[in-house]
């Protein structure tokens, strides 16, 4: 009588797959690669739809740091809440004709706060 073991080994949290992993932004919609949770992406990713997110995502969303590249070039790169700019950042703007190119300083829901933390 012969015996057969078949060993199974699932190491989801080494792989990623793109297509059921769900990015809440809409313009990140496109393709994803990274960590996903639940159907999210979580933790380290990068979503490309009309715009470009390289960095750490939570339920969908960019969340922690990273680098967010919009369609007219322009990009931010610092920390993220909930899909929106929170905490210390930069902000660069690719259109030549303004007069600051770069914001640096701290981001509260979205909204550029100052140079100084308040």
């Amino acid at each position: 009588m012969t015996k057969i073991l078949y060993v199974v080994v699932i190491a989801s949290g080494l792989c990623s797959y793109s297509q059921n992993c769900f990015v809440a932004v809409d313009a990140l919609k496109g393709a994803y690669e990274g960590g996903c949770k639940k159907n999210k992406a979580e933790g380290k990713g990068i979503a490309t739809g009309e715009d470009l997110y390289t960095g750490n995502f939570k339920n969908g969303y960019p969340h922690g740091s990273g680098k967010y590249t919009w369609k007219n070039g322009d990009w931010y790169e610092g920390n993220w809440k909930n899909g929106l700019r929170e905490g210390k950042g930069t902000m660069h703007f690719a259109d030549p004709a303004k007069s600051d190119k770069v914001w640096m300083g701290y981001w509260e829901k979205d909204k550029y706060k100052g140079e100084h933390e308040k």
